[in-house]
């Protein structure tokens, strides 16, 4: 079956008991995704998607792990369509099996899906040391060392003041569907020797929840209470025993809500009984009103009409279905890719500028960008220098060069415009 034009026609088609439809985006849009950006914001607090993201627009070596393969698809996705206009150059293996890791030690751009047994398996000292690993497990960032100097990295200097209004955005529309672990605190940055990058080596955006803070908060507590804390006065060991309980209840929502997604029915879909049959001759539709508790085919299925209509209520949420990608001011992927896109029109949009011929040596005059680019600060540059040099960066400036009528190009384009002339 083609494709339809963008924007303008939509195909649809029908089976015997349900409909579908075809459609594309107009081109004035955002390229299509038809993928859930939940398991990225329930799996990574908002900063540790933004180091990574700058890592990435600096081609670094990434690897995302997980234990459940079903998230790596989902996340490594979601990072490579928020670097819109710009498409990902290097290696991309989404789901890596165990017996290519040797590409780990590849002295090119790569991100690749790894299970988090790599982690267990590898300590920190045995792991190449220029790689970035992503544990989405328990939300740590395991920043490593730069390539080619000895020094411990450090997180990206984005630019403060756009990187600051993403923060802010992905903080309204995404950091609401984050599930907090019991075993690290949220936002967790490890360096390349194992030890926690403290939030004052940290950028702004870049800040998580303080552990030293909340463990001052706490002796600060037990000197107010005699030596015991809150918690512990009055209720002794039972208090103390029910904080640890409600701990391990976060950690096990988490693990549950993230385990369900391996499985081909995470929500028991499998139980509803099945009321239509769809057969060469048609639809064969359930008669009259069966007797509680049996499926059309008389097998007892344990749930009759209420309890039917009730467990389908409950099967409408799942973390990888891209209907759940919009939920009003609760989660919204559109407001998220738009914020990312605000981010790239920021930053470059004084770039059309500085795009010279097709025939000239230097394709992109970036030295006059840089000196055009005043809104930026100065602690940025040298990121920004960095990013102007990936092959994505080269790739996309040739496309503008030789196809500048390509719709994505001309929708970035567009959109600097429209922030111009505000």
């Amino acid at each position: 079956m083609p494709l339809p034009p963008q924007g303008q026609v939509e195909v649809k088609f029908g089976f015997i008991d349900k409909s579908c439809s075809i459609s594309r985006p107009p081109k004035n849009k955002l390229p299509l995704n038809d993928f859930s950006y939940r398991p990225l914001f329930a799996t990574l607090s908002v900063n540790n998607i933004l180091t990574v993201f700058g890592y990435l627009l600096g081609e670094a070596r990434i690897a995302i792990c997980s234990k459940n393969y079903s998230l790596l698809t989902p996340v490594t996705e979601a990072f490579l369509s928020l670097i819109f206009p710009f498409v990902w150059q290097g290696a991309y293996i989404p789901v890596m099996p165990s017996s290519m890791t040797d590409i780990l030690d590849a002295p090119v751009p790569f991100l690749v899906g790894l299970h988090s047994r790599y982690l267990k398996m590898n300590p920190q000292d045995q792991r190449p040391r220029g790689v970035i690993f992503v544990d989405l497990d328990n939300d740590i960032v395991h920043l490593g060392f730069d390539d080619d100097t000895p020094h411990k990295r450090v997180t990206p200097r984005l630019p403060e003041r756009e990187a600051g209004k993403l923060k802010s955005k992905l903080d309204e529309y995404g950091r609401l569907a984050y599930l907090p672990s019991d075993k690290h605190v949220p936002g967790t940055i490890m360096t390349g020797n194992g030890e926690i990058l403290p939030n004052h080596m940290r950028e702004e955006y870049a800040k998580g929840e303080a552990e030293d803070s909340t463990q001052a908060s706490n002796k600060s507590s037990r000197r107010e209470h005699g030596g015991r804390s809150s918690g512990e006065e009055g209720g002794g060991r039972k208090k103390r025993h029910g904080s640890l309980g409600t701990v391990r209840r976060i950690g096990d929502a988490r693990d549950a809500t993230l385990g369900k997604s391996d499985l081909a029915f995470p929500n028991n879909e499998h139980l509803l009984p099945i009321d239509t049959f769809a057969t060469e001759q048609g639809m064969v539709l359930k008669k009259g009103k069966q007797r509680e508790g049996l499926s059309s085919e008389g097998i007892r299925s344990g749930y009759g009409d209420e309890g039917r209509n009730g467990l389908a209520e409950k099967l409408n949420f799942s973390i990888l279905d891209t209907a759940n990608n919009e939920q009003g001011n609760m989660f919204s992927a559109k407001e998220i890719r738009g914020a990312f896109l605000r981010f790239f029109v920021s930053i470059f949009r004084h770039y059309d500028k500085h795009v010279n011929g097709a025939d000239s040596g230097k394709p992109f005059n970036r030295d006059n960008f840089m000196k055009e680019s005043s809104h930026l600060n100065s602690e940025c540059h040298e990121w920004m220098n960095g990013c102007l040099g990936t092959q994505m960066f080269e790739r996309f400036i040739e496309e503008r060069i030789t196809n500048s009528m390509q719709p994505e190009i001309q929708f970035f384009n567009e959109s600097i415009i429209q922030k111009l002339n505000r």
